[in-house]
This record gives C-alpha cells, sequence and structure tokens, in this order.
C-alpha cells in the first residue's frame, strides 16, 4: 500500500478495506469486482478517492454473477422471497410470569399472590370498608348494594363473593383484629401516626424553603463578618435587606455561635494533642541520650517525670547517682526533715 501510494506501483488489487482512511488523489480507475448484493456499497467507496476535473478517470463495477440487468432483478426477488420465508417462520409470543398472571387472573384478594410469593405468614383475612386491592373494593361494593337499595335480595353472583360482615360488625372488629390485617385498614401497626411524622420531618411546616428563608449572601455576611451582632449590624453591611431577619437573626445568630464555639474547641484540642505528643518525644530523646552517657560511665542528668503528661518535667541538672541520694530525698518526706 506504501508503495501504491508513492507511485512506484501502478496498479493495486486489494479488498475494500485497505483504502479505509488512505488519502490517495491521484487515482486514475477504480474497478470493483463484487456481487449484485453488495453493488450499493461501492459508489460509496469510490467516492472516498477524489481525482480533479481534468483527468479522464473512471468507475465501474464488474459483476461476478454474469452482467446484465435481467440477471440483477431475478437476484433481487429472490433474496426479497427468501427474506419473507424468513419472516414468515417467526412466531412471537408473550411471555407473562407465571406468578403476575396468577395475579393478574386472581379473582379474591389479590394481596395473596405476594404473600405466597414472598412466604409470608399467614394472616386473617377479613372484610373491611378500606380494601386493599381493586378485587376486595369491588366485593365490599357489591355486598352493600342491598342494604344500600332496601331490598334482601342477594348479589347477582353468589358464587364469587365470599360471606361478608355488616358495616357495625366490621367497624368493631377492625380494632381487635388490627394486629393481623395490616393490609385492610389504614391505622393498623400505627401506620398513620407514621405518616403524620415522616410528613413532619420530609415536608417543611412553611410557604418558604430553606433557600427563601435564609440567602446564601446573607449566610456569607453573618459567617464572614464578626462585627455583626445585631440585626441593624447586618442591614449597614447587607443593605439588599431580609425580610425575615426582624424573626429569625437571633436563631441563625444562636446556631453561628454554636458552630464557632464547637469549631474552637477541637482547634485547641488538636493544639494541646499536638503540644503533648511533642513534649513526650523530647522526653524520650532526652532519656535516651542520658541512658548512653551513663551506659558509657558519665554522670546522668536527673528528670523527675510527672504521670500526667501535662505535667512539665523537671530537669534537675547533670549530677552524679551517689550525690543525687544525698541531696534530695523522695518527696514523701516531711518538709522540715529534708536537707
Amino acid at each position: 500500500m506504501d508503495q501504491f501510494r508513492t507511485g512506484s506501483v501502478r496498479v493495486s488489487v486489494a479488498t475494500q478495506a485497505a483504502g479505509m482512511g488512505a488519502d490517495i488523489p491521484e487515482i486514475e480507475q477504480v474497478r470493483g469486482i463484487q456481487t449484485r448484493r453488495k453493488k450499493k456499497v461501492h459508489p460509496a467507496t469510490s467516492t472516498k478517492h477524489p481525482t480533479p476535473p481534468e483527468d479522464d478517470s473512471s468507475t465501474s463495477d464488474v459483476d461476478s454473477e454474469g452482467e446484465g440487468d435481467n440477471e440483477g432483478d431475478v437476484d433481487d426477488e429472490a433474496d426479497k422471497a427468501e427474506a419473507g420465508e424468513r419472516e414468515r417462520e417467526v412466531e412471537w409470543v408473550k411471555k407473562v410470569d407465571p406468578d403476575m398472571r396468577a395475579w393478574i387472573e386472581a379473582t379474591d384478594c389479590r394481596q395473596n399472590i405476594p404473600d405466597t410469593y414472598f412466604c409470608n405468614p399467614p394472616r386473617t383475612i377479613t372484610p373491611a370498608i378500606d380494601s386493599c386491592c381493586d378485587n376486595c373494593d369491588r366485593i365490599h361494593t357489591r355486598s352493600l348494594l342491598p342494604a344500600l337499595s332496601g331490598t334482601g335480595s342477594t348479589p347477582p353472583s353468589p358464587t364469587i363473593i365470599p360471606a361478608t360482615l355488616s358495616i357495625s360488625e366490621s367497624s368493631s372488629s377492625e380494632s381487635s383484629e388490627s394486629d393481623v390485617t395490616s393490609a385492610h385498614h389504614p391505622n393498623d401497626n400505627g401506620k398513620r401516626p407514621m405518616a403524620i411524622k415522616a410528613r413532619e420531618q420530609r415536608y417543611s411546616p412553611g410557604p418558604f424553603t430553606a433557600a427563601a428563608t435564609l440567602h446564601d449572601p446573607i449566610l456569607n455576611k453573618l459567617a464572614s463578618h464578626a462585627s455583626i451582632q445585631t440585626f441593624s449590624d447586618l442591614e449597614k453591611v447587607y443593605p439588599d435587606g431580609w425580610f425575615l431577619g426582624t424573626r429569625h437573626f437571633d436563631a441563625v445568630m444562636d446556631v453561628l455561635l454554636r458552630v464557632d464555639r464547637i469549631q474552637e474547641e477541637e482547634l485547641a484540642q488538636k493544639k494541646r494533642q499536638k503540644h503533648m505528643e511533642m513534649e513526650l518525644r523530647n522526653v524520650a530523646k532526652r532519656a535516651e541520650a542520658e541512658f548512653e552517657r551513663e551506659k558509657n560511665g558519665g554522670s546522668a542528668d536527673v528528670f523527675l517525670m510527672s504521670s500526667t503528661p501535662t505535667t512539665p518535667v523537671l530537669h534537675l541538672g547533670n549530677v552524679s547517682q551517689t550525690s543525687y541520694m544525698q541531696k534530695f530525698r523522695p518527696f514523701d518526706t516531711p518538709k522540715d526533715q529534708r536537707d
């Protein structure tokens, strides 16, 4: 391919992929040998190598299956017939999960299907005013039709309607069976107080959002200006004003002061910890140096270390062990008996 591009080779026989990405503007003639099924591909690939207008270049195709339009038409018709046969052989079948089909085709309470699927413990199914699915709602509505119409006729299809309790009996048994019928009553197992608590925690009780109540520029001014102590000080620094400042300024300042106090305590704790670690490292280095000096036969400096790391270390100077025992006594010795 490199020799053909440089001009040392005048004719190149290659596949269609040989010229992909190659810019060869001086091609005089392109001959394509291919079947009629792929004949439409050749004009697209041959245009990738344009020639100057003055060149007498040409592009032609050679049909490997024979030349002539009649034969090509026959091949195209055969291909279409074969494709049609393949399409007719495909059979589309609607696939539905068996458990989903059972839930769709259920005639009684649909909650029984997921209970069976998830192996839930058995529960007592009682008719209720607030149903759990459309089937229960339909059954309950049909059971109320005779009472509403004032007649004692039975429903039109008694075979699919189970025995139901009256409204008074249902309401009376609601409280006693609320622990085992979690899908039939809205207040079972404390669900209604739980919903009220969730709304109080997740949804704002006021008409304004947090961004509308306290803008970011106002919060930045309060956090960056330590001189702000009153609402009038904020109005001087932030001329645009805060329409809820007269009500919430004191609460916001209390939160900021509490946060500042916590940060100051954490910073002071880090400084104390760092200073204590530095003292412990220095004491360890000095003790190691004195140990090496005493090991080599020299006198050692005496340190009195406290049990608490924050207590300063008392350096008694470079004295020998004998002189130290003569001059210093234990700290529990009475003061009047010390030298």
